[in-house]
């Protein structure tokens, strides 16, 4: 056998697996989008710049800082769309399966997926989904014995503090 070169059966040495270095740089791309999304929608909605939207909304008038909120608001599409993204990207190449967290549903947050993921094959263990426009997912769910004893219940939020920073 010298001299063969005996073709490899593993999808990924090609570039044409689920791992191949062209999907992780996909993910990779999706990761980076967020986070900057994320640093940009904490920028502007951080309670200093708040401060000086309203000191420029008293002397300017109303109409001044009407732009900053249509901006927030199409960041937040733009991060819905990004993370929509990314899990379908996550699932297409990665392969959704059991115990894959993205597969409870495809645009839930992973911090939230993997809560759901970890729990519900357990016994007793249910759930329920909710979007909310403020605080974005919530997850409502519920831990009972084989009794029927409830154990443990309670809601996990997307964005907990959400409501607060309104005030």
């Amino acid at each position: 056998m010298t001299g063969e070169s005996v073709p490899s059966s593993d999808p990924s040495a090609k570039g044409e697996g689920p791992l191949s270095p062209v999907h992780a740089q996909l993910i990779r791309l999706h990761e980076r989008l967020i986070k900057q999304l994320v640093s940009i929608r904490d920028e502007l909605s951080a309670p200093t710049t708040r401060w000086l939207l309203r000191e420029i909304q008293s002397q300017v008038g109303p109409a001044s800082t009407e732009g900053i909120q249509g901006i927030l608001e199409g960041l937040e599409g733009a991060l819905r769309a990004a993370k929509v993204s990314e899990s379908q990207a996550r699932a297409a190449l990665l392969g959704s399966s059991a115990d894959d967290p993205q597969s409870v549903e495809p645009d839930l947050p992973l911090r939230l997926a993997r809560f759901v993921a970890d729990r519900r094959n357990l016994p007793g263990f249910t759930y329920t989904l909710e979007k909310d426009l403020v605080r974005g997912w919530i997850v409502y769910w519920k831990d009972s014995s084989r009794d029927g004893t409830v154990r443990g219940s309670g809601r996990y939020y997307e964005r907990p503090y959400a409501l607060l920073d309104e005030f």
